[in-house]
């Protein structure tokens, strides 16, 4: 994987927030397709698929084993682009960083981002 460059802490804010959303989001799309595959093998049993069955089955191994590839990848992601906030907090000496984001609805919210130790703190959650 190629090493982020950015030019700009928004860009590692907005980097750092999308990669978090979609830590959340992969595990309940897993989730839900695996409900869907159980459901799948339930009806099917242990008898002989056609191909239309066997293809749709498929399909949905497919798709889990592609959360599974994202899922370690957006760990490798997420870990480098927080390990680059995490040094640059750390360069501050305790203070904190401000980021607003404007919604869908046009409002603005204002997200802090702080170290406690080590550790990766935020009022975003």
């Amino acid at each position: 994987m190629k090493e982020k460059k950015f030019k700009y802490i928004d860009d590692v804010i907005e980097e750092y927030i999308r990669l978090t959303d979609e830590q959340i989001e992969i595990p309940l799309q897993a989730s839900k397709t695996r409900e869907k595959y159980d459901t799948f093998l339930k009806d099917h049993g242990n008898g002989v698929l056609k191909s239309d069955d066997a293809q749709h089955a498929f399909k949905i191994h497919t798709q889990l084993k592609k959360y599974d590839e994202n899922k370690v990848e957006l760990e490798e992601e997420l870990g480098e682009v927080e390990g680059i906030l995490k040094d640059f907090l750390k360069s501050l000496n305790g203070s904190k960083i401000s980021y607003e984001k404007k919604d869908d609805n046009k409002s603005k919210l204002t997200f802090q981002f702080w170290l406690e130790g080590e550790e990766l703190k935020s009022n975003r959650l």
